[in-house]
């Protein structure tokens, strides 16, 4: 008991500036702890946020503030603004795309630089099944999808016909040449312009050759004969119809 009460004195006869000494230095040092291994300002965090914290260790709430405040910008950057049921996405600021998806296990990112839309993976061409990229009808009975090659219908319906059309006054431009294993049919009888005539010439002997050739974006549609009264059959005048759609 008198060692206690001698060492609860010497403690009281310490001077009140020296504990005050002692209390900052040990709240400096929970300071420098929380500081340097619970929170980190300088965006090196594993997450990515700019305050990190450890576990067991006492969060700061403007810093957890910070972070919320943080995520929800991000959100915002990538669907607009929060709080409504619209997305919207906003124009790429540099030359990257604005939406890329990529369910392939390839990197797409180096492709989709500067587009505003980017679709990679493991798609067919639409023919055999699998397809890509699809728009469909509410009822999801008819609609049309997009290959790696082709533009197909989709959905369940037996028969979907697919349809391209111009607005107004357009047309609808073919760039390259056209290969058909199918049959043409036109639902008008009306032609966009001619028929028109190719001069008359003779047939010629047969050990010669005479060829009459529509103009480019035309083919032939009809023949003309003319044969005179007194005229030999190789002397007979033809030409060709030359129409086009």
């Amino acid at each position: 008991m008198k060692l206690r009460l001698a060492a609860l004195e010497a403690r009281a006869a310490v001077p009140p500036v020296r504990r005050a000494s002692r209390v900052a230095l040990m709240l400096g040092a929970c300071v420098g702890l929380v500081g340097g291994v619970a929170a980190a300002a300088n965006g090196t965090c594993p997450n990515g946020l700019p305050f990190c914290f450890a576990p067991n260790t006492p969060a700061v709430a403007s810093q957890v503030n910070h972070n919320f405040l943080q995520l929800k910008e991000w959100l915002e950057q990538k669907v607009g603004t929060s709080g409504t049921a619209d997305v919207t996405i906003a124009g790429p600021t540099t030359h990257t795309a604005a939406v890329r998806v990529q369910t392939g296990v390839t990197s797409n990112a180096t492709t989709a630089s500067g587009k505003p839309m980017f679709i990679s993976g493991v798609i067919s061409d639409g023919t055999t099944g699998g397809g890509g990229f699809e728009v469909r009808h509410d009822n999801l009975t008819q609609g049309i999808g997009i290959g790696f090659n082709t533009i197909y219908a989709t959905g369940t319906a037996a028969d979907q016909a697919v349809q391209i059309k111009a607005r107004g006054a357009g047309t609808i431009n073919l760039l390259s040449p056209v290969s058909m294993t199918g049959d043409l049919t036109c639902g008008s009888n009306a032609w966009g312009s001619g028929p028109t005539a190719v001069a008359l010439q003779n047939r010629g002997p047969c050990t010669s050759a005479i060829t009459s050739r529509c103009p480019n974006g035309q083919f032939v549609c009809g023949f003309v004969f003319n044969h005179g009264c007194g005229v030999n059959w190789w002397e007979e005048q033809f030409a060709v119809e030359c129409c086009s759609l």
